[in-house]
Protein backbone atom coordinates (compact mmCIF):
# COMPACT_ATOMS: atom_id res chain seq x y z
CA UNK A 1 0.00 0.00 0.00
CA UNK A 2 1.40 3.40 -0.96
CA UNK A 3 1.50 6.60 1.13
CA UNK A 4 -1.57 8.11 -0.55
CA UNK A 5 -3.68 5.05 0.22
CA UNK A 6 -2.55 4.98 3.86
CA UNK A 7 -3.37 8.68 4.20
CA UNK A 8 -6.83 8.13 2.68
CA UNK A 9 -7.53 5.20 5.02
CA UNK A 10 -6.56 7.38 8.02
CA UNK A 11 -8.87 10.18 6.87
CA UNK A 12 -11.76 7.74 6.40
CA UNK A 13 -11.14 6.33 9.88
CA UNK A 14 -11.26 9.86 11.38
CA UNK A 15 -14.55 10.52 9.53
CA UNK A 16 -16.01 7.21 10.78
CA UNK A 17 -14.89 7.98 14.33
CA UNK A 18 -16.43 11.47 14.17
CA UNK A 19 -19.72 10.08 12.89
CA UNK A 20 -19.69 7.38 15.59
CA UNK A 21 -19.26 10.13 18.20
CA UNK A 22 -22.36 11.93 16.89
CA UNK A 23 -20.89 14.48 14.49
CA UNK A 24 -23.47 16.04 12.21
CA UNK A 25 -23.24 15.72 8.46
CA UNK A 26 -24.82 18.00 5.89
CA UNK A 27 -26.12 16.27 2.75
CA UNK A 28 -24.87 18.16 -0.32
CA UNK A 29 -25.90 16.15 -3.36
CA UNK A 30 -26.45 12.78 -5.01
CA UNK A 31 -24.68 11.72 -8.20
CA UNK A 32 -23.21 8.87 -10.20
CA UNK A 33 -19.42 8.52 -10.01
CA UNK A 34 -17.89 9.43 -13.38
CA UNK A 35 -15.02 7.59 -15.03
CA UNK A 36 -15.36 4.18 -13.39
CA UNK A 37 -15.18 2.48 -16.79
CA UNK A 38 -11.57 3.69 -17.12
CA UNK A 39 -10.45 1.84 -13.99
CA UNK A 40 -9.96 -1.82 -13.16
CA UNK A 41 -12.47 -2.09 -10.32
CA UNK A 42 -13.36 -5.79 -10.44
CA UNK A 43 -11.10 -6.58 -7.47
CA UNK A 44 -12.19 -3.51 -5.47
CA UNK A 45 -15.94 -3.72 -6.15
CA UNK A 46 -16.73 -6.66 -3.83
CA UNK A 47 -15.66 -4.53 -0.84
CA UNK A 48 -18.01 -1.70 -1.82
CA UNK A 49 -21.57 -2.04 -0.58
CA UNK A 50 -24.49 0.22 0.23
CA UNK A 51 -23.44 2.77 2.90
CA UNK A 52 -19.71 2.17 2.34
CA UNK A 53 -17.86 5.39 3.16
CA UNK A 54 -15.78 6.89 0.34
CA UNK A 55 -13.32 9.76 0.57
CA UNK A 56 -13.43 12.83 -1.65
CA UNK A 57 -10.27 14.74 -2.43
CA UNK A 58 -9.36 17.59 -4.73
CA UNK A 59 -7.25 17.13 -7.81
CA UNK A 60 -6.58 20.76 -8.81
CA UNK A 61 -3.86 19.81 -11.29
CA UNK A 62 -6.23 17.64 -13.35
CA UNK A 63 -5.64 18.64 -16.95
CA UNK A 64 -9.27 17.98 -17.96
CA UNK A 65 -11.01 19.73 -15.07
CA UNK A 66 -9.45 22.25 -12.66
CA UNK A 67 -12.33 21.60 -10.23
CA UNK A 68 -11.87 17.82 -10.28
CA UNK A 69 -12.92 15.91 -7.17
CA UNK A 70 -11.60 12.34 -6.97
CA UNK A 71 -13.66 9.62 -5.30
CA UNK A 72 -11.49 7.16 -3.37
CA UNK A 73 -12.60 3.73 -2.19
CA UNK A 74 -12.42 2.43 1.37
CA UNK A 75 -8.79 1.38 0.85
CA UNK A 76 -7.83 4.70 -0.75
CA UNK A 77 -7.85 3.44 -4.34
CA UNK A 78 -9.28 5.84 -6.94
CA UNK A 79 -12.75 4.89 -8.20
CA UNK A 80 -13.57 7.88 -10.39
CA UNK A 81 -14.74 11.48 -10.08
CA UNK A 82 -17.63 13.61 -8.98
CA UNK A 83 -19.18 14.56 -12.35
CA UNK A 84 -17.95 17.85 -13.77
CA UNK A 85 -21.52 19.15 -14.02
CA UNK A 86 -21.94 19.05 -10.22
CA UNK A 87 -18.43 19.45 -8.79
CA UNK A 88 -18.43 23.24 -8.22
CA UNK A 89 -19.67 23.13 -4.62
CA UNK A 90 -17.67 20.08 -3.48
CA UNK A 91 -14.45 21.42 -5.01
CA UNK A 92 -14.96 24.84 -3.42
CA UNK A 93 -15.65 23.31 0.01
CA UNK A 94 -12.62 21.03 -0.22
CA UNK A 95 -10.50 24.06 -1.19
CA UNK A 96 -11.70 25.65 2.07
CA UNK A 97 -10.45 22.59 4.01
CA UNK A 98 -13.92 21.25 4.73
CA UNK A 99 -14.19 17.49 5.27
CA UNK A 100 -16.28 15.83 2.59
CA UNK A 101 -17.11 12.18 2.16
CA UNK A 102 -19.59 10.05 0.26
CA UNK A 103 -21.76 7.05 1.01
CA UNK A 104 -22.63 4.46 -1.60
CA UNK A 105 -26.37 4.47 -2.33
CA UNK A 106 -26.32 1.83 -5.05
CA UNK A 107 -23.84 -0.27 -7.00
CA UNK A 108 -24.47 -2.20 -10.19
CA UNK A 109 -22.34 -3.68 -12.95
CA UNK A 110 -23.39 -2.81 -16.49
CA UNK A 111 -20.99 -4.85 -18.61
CA UNK A 112 -17.53 -3.56 -17.70
CA UNK A 113 -18.93 -0.33 -16.24
CA UNK A 114 -19.42 -0.14 -12.48
CA UNK A 115 -22.28 2.28 -11.85
CA UNK A 116 -21.80 3.81 -8.40
CA UNK A 117 -24.57 6.03 -7.07
CA UNK A 118 -23.33 8.12 -4.14
CA UNK A 119 -24.55 10.73 -1.68
CA UNK A 120 -22.03 13.45 -0.80
CA UNK A 121 -21.84 14.90 2.71
CA UNK A 122 -19.89 17.56 4.56
CA UNK A 123 -18.88 16.84 8.12
CA UNK A 124 -20.44 19.71 10.08
CA UNK A 125 -18.82 19.26 13.52
CA UNK A 126 -15.07 19.10 13.08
Amino acid sequence: MDKTQKKAEKKLKRIRDSLDKGANALHLLDCTVAGTSYRKLDTIAPGIRTNTLLLLCREPDNRYDTKAVMVLGPTGKPLGYVPKAVNDVPSSLLDQSQVLYAKVRDKEWDGSWLRLEISIYMLANQ
